[in-house]
């Protein structure tokens, strides 16, 4: 799956190389939406995302914060059917994984594509999650 695929980049190694020494380790995640395309995915959201989080935990050796940007449930997108149960998986995490933060999208727009944000929709976005990212330990 999707999940396990994004570990072919072993992005441990890569920041050490490039000689970073963060000050704070935490994970911003926009993710959902091709996993409401398919009701066989959205419905494994939770679990995938659950098992993501606890991997790249465990590996980097740090109970790091994850902010995740909600997926937008907007009617109007008809190319993610199963976008509810997604959302549904969201609120989930939020409220059972700890350390974990929602990021609301409720009041962002889209571009007239209806699936990607507008460009201040993605400034507010960025503008928010490095807000609340200063506010974590």
């Amino acid at each position: 799956n999707k999940y396990t695929r994004f570990y072919t980049w072993n992005y441990v190694p890569a920041i050490a190389k490039l000689g970073f020494v963060p000050d704070k380790i935490l994970m911003v995640w926009v993710h959902g939406e091709s996993d409401s395309e398919q009701l066989t995915y959205a419905t494994l959201y939770y679990r995938n995302f659950k098992a993501f989080i606890e991997r790249a935990r465990s590996d980097i050796g740090v109970n790091f914060p994850v902010i995740i940007t909600e997926l937008k449930a907007d009617v109007r997108v008809t190319w993610c059917p199963y976008r509810a149960i997604v959302r549904t998986c969201q609120d989930s995490i939020y409220s059972l994984i700890p350390n974990t933060y929602s990021l609301s999208t409720a009041s962002e727009t889209f571009q007239a594509d209806t699936c990607h944000y507008s460009d201040a929709s993605y400034m507010s976005i960025g503008i928010r999650t490095a807000t609340l990212a200063y506010t974590l330990k």
